[in-house]
């Protein structure tokens, strides 16, 4: 199942956590049209982790967005669009375009956590610029 990609149900609740908006640019997205940025890629291995598919490792972008997601790594990875492989997705903190923090969980919630915190959880993650290998 993994390999198959998010259900519709998942695809449904991240739609729905994020507003309908893409969290990188903050502009509307029509439903089943914005792409779905699996935050901790599939590939290298990651396609066979449990979480791959849930709303935790996933977040709505624009297609625009997610290309440059994609070719920009390095902020990416440290506002939590990108996740190291072998991190729990959901324990990563993901800034969206409005500048807070939020930790996502697998069923489709999101909490809001303090920027000073965020920068901890990155820390111990790895994720803070200069600590990209």
């Amino acid at each position: 199942m993994t390999a198959a990609g998010p259900t519709r149900a998942v695809r449904r609740a991240v739609w729905v956590r994020d507003d309908g908006s893409c969290q990188w640019c903050g502009y509307g997205c029509a439903e089943g049209v914005g792409d779905l940025q699996h935050r901790r890629a599939r590939g290298s291995g990651g396609s066979s982790a449990i979480d791959t598919n849930l709303a935790g490792n996933l977040v709505l972008m624009h297609r625009e967005c997610h290309t440059r997601v994609e070719s920009h790594r390095d902020e990416a990875l440290f506002r939590g669009f990108n996740v190291r492989q072998g991190v729990t997705s959901s324990r990563v903190p993901l800034q969206c375009h409005r500048g807070f923090w939020w930790l996502l969980n697998d069923e489709g919630g999101k909490a809001c956590i303090a920027e000073g915190l965020a920068h901890e959880y990155l820390a111990l993650f790895g994720m803070l610029p200069g600590a990209i290998s």
